[in-house]
């Protein structure tokens, strides 16, 4: 399959190398059609939303000599008080060390 794969992609490299122009002229028509479809609206130019996506993070600095078990204890009352709230859906927490 793998050696299948390989002689197509050598006959289309060879194909492409004798016909330069017709190989030119398509990857242009290419290149302008996907610019087209920028500015034509089809698709969007940003990668990521921009938009409010509901969330929030909340980050806490203890005292250096801080177990992390206080830092546990700390983030299981600061989910209390976000559980109280009827807004908030969903909680996600970690806790660790901060990397310098």
């Amino acid at each position: 399959m793998l050696d299948t794969f390989g002689l197509q992609m050598k006959n289309l490299l060879n194909w492409s190398l004798k016909h330069k122009l017709v190989t030119f002229g398509v990857t242009v028509l290419l290149f302008v059609s996907s610019i087209m479809l920028v500015t034509g609206g089809f698709i969007g130019t940003e990668m990521l939303d921009t938009g409010d996506r509901g969330a929030f993070f909340i980050r806490f600095k203890l005292p250096k000599d801080a177990t992390v078990e206080q830092t546990n204890q700390i983030a299981l009352q600061a989910e209390e008080i976000m559980k109280q709230q009827p807004l908030i859906t969903s909680l996600f927490t970690t806790v660790g060390v901060e990397e310098d």
